[in-house]
């Protein structure tokens, strides 16, 4: 799964990522509110799984549509992205 728009991630860079573009919104301390996680899938590459603090759920969504360009659905602050968009989500948070 590395097509053109994908680079090889992990973790770290996600979560710095995030942390870049909350803060960029005013998000006091954003560090704090979201895990990130990366997840191999049975059939080859993988899954970034984000999960807001409570409460949260409106600013980590709204950076998550911002760098992705595509509405990704959440369920009480839990978004599952394809590699390419935690991908997109690393090179948005370069560029801003």
């Amino acid at each position: 799964m590395n097509d053109n728009r994908t680079q090889f991630i992990n973790e770290a860079e996600v979560r710095s990522a995030l942390a870049h573009l909350l803060a960029g919104e005013g998000v006091p301390c954003p560090e704090d509110t979201y895990t990130a996680t990366l997840r191999a899938r049975r059939a080859g590459g993988r899954l970034c799984v984000i999960i807001a603090s409570p409460g949260m759920d409106a600013e980590v969504g709204k950076v998550i549509l911002a760098a992705t360009a595509r509405h990704i659905a959440s369920t009480c602050g839990i978004w599952v992205l394809a590699e390419r968009d935690a991908s997109d989500l690393i090179r948005y948070s370069s560029a801003h």
